[in-house]
């Protein structure tokens, strides 16, 4: 997938994504400052010090006593994109592979930061950090990043969230709203970096999967290969099931845990099977009030 596919995929796709993410991204960033960018949110009494410029008068003369209106600034948003660029991504068949919906859904969530004027940063990782690009606004930054996400060539096979984690809380201290997309293959240990993060941040996690990593519905002695370490084998199915030989990676086990996780910390969390359209289930994800 080069940029000028996906900047054409996520087209059609931006607008049904529109009102729920920016709903999402501007509901926590609200404060009761004065400066530019102020909406109006109440009136109430004068109190001495009030600056009089405030002086509702029209509430003042109906009222017959001395009412100021209360404003609240829009600060200024930033979103941060942490893709997984790990080999796990290149599983699937045809269009349909992890990689390319961790890049639809970045596209679909910078695009509608962009056109909000937001700031859009990204991480894109393996082992370590290999795509750095802060937060910024516009139109050319937003294709910048897209360019060298979806270009870049990974120097690793493997996962681990902890560097990634790491690299933003370094660099990146203002609250801003941090989504991780991935299929969090990862023994990396993050947890903890994660609730260091909460600290700062809202975090989202939006883990991709194929059905088939379910199911496994191959009988009998069937090869196995780990593609992010290199190891390959042969292992009888029957005793997966009996836990006498499992995947590294269970797939149900790492749904469970990821959800509890997420759950006992208020972080967002969603599983997207990668066959199916996920434009509802992403708005819905955004839409949701925690």
């Amino acid at each position: 997938m080069d940029l000028q596919e996906l900047l054409r995929k996520v087209q059609s796709m931006r607008l049904t994504t529109r009102l729920a993410v920016e709903h999402r991204l501007a509901g926590e960033f609200m404060s009761a400052q004065r400066g530019a960018g102020m909406e109006f949110e109440q009136v109430r009494l004068y109190q001495p010090g009030d600056d009089v410029r405030t002086i509702d008068w029209n509430v003042s003369a109906r009222m017959q006593e001395t009412y100021v209106k209360e404003f609240r600034q829009l600060r200024e948003l930033s979103l941060m994109l942490l893709v997984d660029l790990s080999a796990s991504g290149w599983y699937g068949e045809g269009r349909q592979l992890k990689q390319y919906i961790a890049y639809e859904l970045a596209a679909v969530l910078a695009f509608t930061s962009m056109r909000e004027q937001h700031r859009i940063g990204l991480i894109g990782y393996t082992l370590e950090p290999e795509v750095f690009i802060a937060p910024a606004k516009g139109k050319k930054h937003m294709v910048h990043l897209l360019r060298n996400l979806v270009n870049h060539v990974p120097a690793h096979k493997g996962t681990a969230l902890a560097p990634a984690l790491d690299l933003l809380s370094a660099v990146h201290r203002s609250r801003s709203l941090v989504v991780v997309i991935s299929d969090f293959l990862d023994t990396s240990g993050y947890e903890e970096k994660v609730r260091r993060l909460l600290q700062h941040h809202e975090l989202a996690f939006i883990r991709l999967y194929h059905p088939q990593e379910a199911s496994l519905q191959v009988p009998g002695m069937v090869p196995v290969a780990d593609i992010e370490q290199d190891g390959y084998g042969w292992a009888f199915r029957s005793r997966w099931r009996q836990g006498g030989m499992q995947p590294s990676h269970h797939f149900k086990d790492l749904h469970h845990r990821l959800q509890q996780f997420c759950h006992g910390l208020g972080i967002r969390y969603l599983a997207l099977d990668i066959t199916q359209d996920y434009s509802a289930r992403l708005e819905s994800f955004f839409a949701t009030q925690r």
